[in-house]
């Protein structure tokens, strides 16, 4: 049973985000203890989720630790820390995909989803039928420890008159288990949410800004020459990620500095009575929300693109799946 769980995992949940060995990280897990470090995100890994308008150009996450007492982890508790995640991403230009090449990555993802899907899908029905209860007993036992997450998304596609920069920073979220009852019907967890931050800037890129004063080379003298040779050329991406988080630099903020407790109940019985999830917080009602006029036009003008490039994939969705389409 622990043996198809972790399979599960790796198979069809890490290998498809990240660069892993599958045997060395197979081996760590069944040992109770796996610790990743300097791992690379793929960079087809928006395709797993359907977001194909974006392109990763950066990548990166800095430490990935969990901890799980064998052989039966699923009734214990299980630690999952994840440190230093660092993604550049860009906007997808609609004008220059190359038609045939789209639809053969479409077609790959396609195959790979649903053979996914599948996997996952046997999996959980084979551990299911013999431990009905075992994936409510991991989803209560496990804690989420994330810290220092920048997120830099640029766009000069949707608004080439005025191309922005969307952020996201975050310095700690946390979810733990919380036990209000013996009610085997609901899990309840607290989520702790750290110095959020989501900025729009207009005009600067990252090209521009890496010479600029945010690459502090009090933070580059701290980085050892081993770091500086696996980083290569990410580096100035990664300087700037750790400028954000060290200090408060000057942004066109949206939500500046949220700290916040969260609990969000869960229930396992499906009936009608009660809402699967349920979200609430005493905490939340305080916190501002502020847009400017160029962040709101920025705003829609992304929602129109994406609307633009969903309905060419379906375009090219007839193509593949309709031999007599026509553009009529």
């Amino acid at each position: 049973m622990t043996s198809s769980i972790i399979n599960l995992v790796i198979d069809n949940f890490l290998t498809n985000f990240i660069e892993i060995d599958k045997s060395q990280t197979y081996a760590s897990l069944l040992s109770g203890v796996l610790e990743l470090r300097n791992v690379k995100i793929k960079k087809e890994c928006f395709g797993y989720i359907n977001l194909p308008y974006f392109i990763l150009e950066i990548g990166y996450i800095g430490k990935i630790k969990i901890e799980m007492t064998m052989p039966f982890f699923y009734s214990n508790p299980i630690n999952v820390d994840v440190n230093d995640i660092f993604i550049f991403a860009k906007q997808k230009d609609i004008n220059k995909i190359n038609e045939k090449e789209e639809i053969t990555s479409m077609k790959a993802f396609k195959n790979v989803r649903l053979e996914t899907d599948e996997n996952i899908f046997n999996k959980l029905e084979e551990i299911e039928s013999n431990s009905p209860s075992i994936i409510n007993q991991i989803i209560n036992n496990i804690s989420i420890n994330v810290k220092n997450l920048v997120i830099r998304f640029e766009d000069n596609i949707s608004n080439p008159i005025n191309p922005f920069a969307l952020g996201i920073i975050l310095k700690e979220f946390k979810i733990n288990s919380i036990k209000e009852n013996d009610d085997a019907d609901f899990c309840h967890k607290n989520i702790y949410v750290g110095d959020l931050n989501i900025f729009m800037d207009g005009s600067n890129s990252f090209e521009e800004l890496k010479y600029s004063y945010l690459l502090d080379n009090s933070i580059k003298e701290l980085i050892s020459e081993e770091m500086i040779k696996y980083l290569g050329t990410s580096l100035n991406f990664y300087v700037y990620c750790q400028t954000e988080l060290s200090k408060d630099l000057k942004h066109e903020y949206i939500l500046y500095k949220l700290n916040t407790n969260l609990k969000i109940s869960m229930n396992y019985n499906l009936d009608n009575n009660n809402p699967k999830y349920q979200l609430y917080s005493n905490e939340i009602e305080n916190f501002l929300l502020k847009f400017n006029l160029n962040q709101i036009s920025n705003f829609f003008l992304l929602l129109s693109y994406y609307n633009l490039f969903y309905f060419f994939q379906i375009g090219l969705s007839i193509k593949i799946f309709n031999k007599n389409y026509s553009e009529k």
